[in-house]
């Protein structure tokens, strides 16, 4: 049973994971950017009953069936276990504080609360409105319904890409919220990256310079 509590940084982090899942891709940067180490186990996602993360023994640590996935083990033989992206993304931050320069905060200052409030609005921009509609889950269904998936996913994704051009409009510098790196630059190039397999981001000119931007950092190589 998942046990929960305050026990300081756990011994060792394992994440379930696929290599061209988004969601996953969100968790490895934020590792990467925070120099947290990370074990990988990778989930060969399917479709049909037959599929990995719909095998019993996957089932068991996320009754979903989704990645990713991230198990904290503690000292006192504890564990946490994670199944939403955003959530372990706030355990990072929570967990792993920017104690040293090369852990850097993915979230603005308590202090700047208008700006730590506007990186979240833009997480759930993408990781709420965009992301679940589109994923393979809901595609399989709009296939199965006798829907044209790739008109599906060209208009949620161009809906939202429109919103949140504007959203950050007076928000950005570099990044999303000013000139540091947040949880919000993380979750847009790994959404930009799913989109960018069908067409490119010229349409959005704010965001094509802030993914830009994101990937001359050596974390964001997807």
């Amino acid at each position: 049973m998942t046990s929960m509590g305050t026990r300081g940084q756990p011994t060792s982090l394992t994440l379930y994971d696929h290599p061209y899942s988004p969601a996953s891709a969100r968790v490895r940067i934020a590792c990467k950017i925070k120099a947290v180490p990370l074990t990988l186990e990778r989930i060969a996602l399917g479709r049909g009953a037959n599929a990995a993360q719909n095998a019993p023994e996957f089932l068991a640590i996320n009754p979903n069936g989704l990645v990713p996935v991230l198990v904290a083990q503690y000292a006192d033989g504890s564990k946490l276990t994670l199944s939403q992206s955003v959530a372990i993304l706030e355990f990072l931050e929570e967990t792993y504080a920017a104690d040293a320069p090369w852990r850097p905060a993915l979230l603005p200052s308590v202090k700047d609360m208008n700006e730590r409030c506007k990186v979240r609005e833009l997480v759930m921009l993408l990781c709420a409105d965009l992301h679940p509609p589109t994923n393979l889950r809901v595609r399989e269904l709009v296939k199965g319904l006798g829907g044209d998936v790739n008109v599906y996913v060209k208009a949620i994704f161009t809906r939202v890409f429109d919103a949140f051009e504007v959203a950050v409009k007076d928000s950005k510098g570099t990044y999303c919220v000013g000139k540091e790196v947040t949880l919000a630059d993380i979750c847009l190039v790994t959404m930009a990256w799913e989109w960018e397999k069908r067409e490119d981001l010229e349409s959005w000119p704010n965001i094509l310079e802030i993914v830009t931007n994101c990937r001359e950092k050596e974390a964001f190589q997807l």
